[in-house]
């Protein structure tokens, strides 16, 4: 009798204890936290840290950036940058997301804003639209007080179960008078669990260049193909992906056009790369983002 009362005691706690726990655990709130740092061949670097808690349920979350930027022969500039994201849920499984911010650095002030409607038109169908404001992250951008607004439209059609066909097209107006588009058509396909692959067209353009202030490319159209494949290690997976241009050129002739991405991630912890190169022009990107429970 003692030892039934014993047990149903100890049973009892670890049923309290792990309720006690999950409820813990129920009421922390999701924080992610990243780090980045990035330079490419203008000689511009940003070394950013971000904190948002985007990703939990709330229709209300923010994000916090605080960045250093930095360029050949200038002096560097620290920025802070708020935003605010506020979704709505509407009708006919449709969503309206709004963000709002505010910008500081040591040289101007900028208020950060967009909106987006999307909705799944059908099980296999599903669109977005937005509009939109944002600075330009370079210093000479922000010396001339530069920002650009955009638009855009995109559209995705599940063909099959293990495939998509998606559009997109972008429209972004510089305060300088500069106009910039692309227009994206990709087809992807899903082979296995771990391996898929993506094929697609590209247009990018721009009304014309600013070298040193920011980079734009010109008459550029790329057709491209970009395997995926994620690899098991230990308790966490690596992620590879390689898009290579097939065919690129861009209104000085034929380039060269390529990106690859290595991560990994395990549990809240992830770590990636990035390197692009695009004609004359190349960046690379260090990334290591950790989720945190507060």
């Amino acid at each position: 009798m003692k030892k039934a009362l014993f047990f149903l005691c100890c049973a009892a706690s670890l049923v309290f204890y792990g309720t006690a726990e999950a409820a813990a655990d129920a009421k922390k709130t999701i924080v992610d936290t990243s780090f980045t740092y990035s330079n490419d061949s203008d000689g511009v670097t940003s070394r950013s840290m971000k904190l948002t808690d985007e990703n939990t349920e709330n229709p209300l979350s923010y994000t916090l950036y605080l960045t250093r930027l930095g360029q050949k022969y200038r002096p560097s500039i620290d920025e802070k940058t708020l935003v605010f994201k506020w979704v709505r849920p509407l009708k006919n499984e449709a969503n309206l997301t709004i963000w709002g911010g505010y910008t500081k650095n040591d040289l101007r002030s900028f208020v950060p804003a967009a909106l987006m409607y999307d909705q799944s038109i059908s099980d296999t169908h599903h669109a977005w639209y937005s509009i939109g404001r944002e600075s330009i992250g370079t210093i000479p951008a922000n010396e001339r007080n530069l920002f650009r607004s955009s638009v855009a439209a995109s559209h995705m059609w599940r063909t099959s179960p293990g495939a998509s066909l998606a559009l997109e097209a972008n429209q972004w107006f510089y305060s300088d008078q500069n106009r910039e588009q692309k227009y994206v058509l990709s087809y992807t396909q899903k082979h296995s669990a771990r391996f898929e692959t993506i094929a697609s067209y590209a247009y990018h353009d721009a009304k014309f260049t600013q070298p040193g202030i920011y980079w734009v490319p010109q008459q550029e159209h790329r057709l491209s193909i970009t395997p995926k494949y994620d690899i098991p290690i230990g308790n966490g997976t690596l992620a590879l992906a390689w898009e290579q241009g097939l065919w690129a050129r861009n209104k000085d002739g034929s380039i060269k056009s390529y990106k690859g991405t290595v991560s990994y991630r395990q549990g809240r912890f992830n770590a990636g790369v990035e390197y692009l190169h695009d004609g004359d022009y190349n960046s690379h990107l260090y990334r290591l983002d950790y989720q945190l429970l507060l």
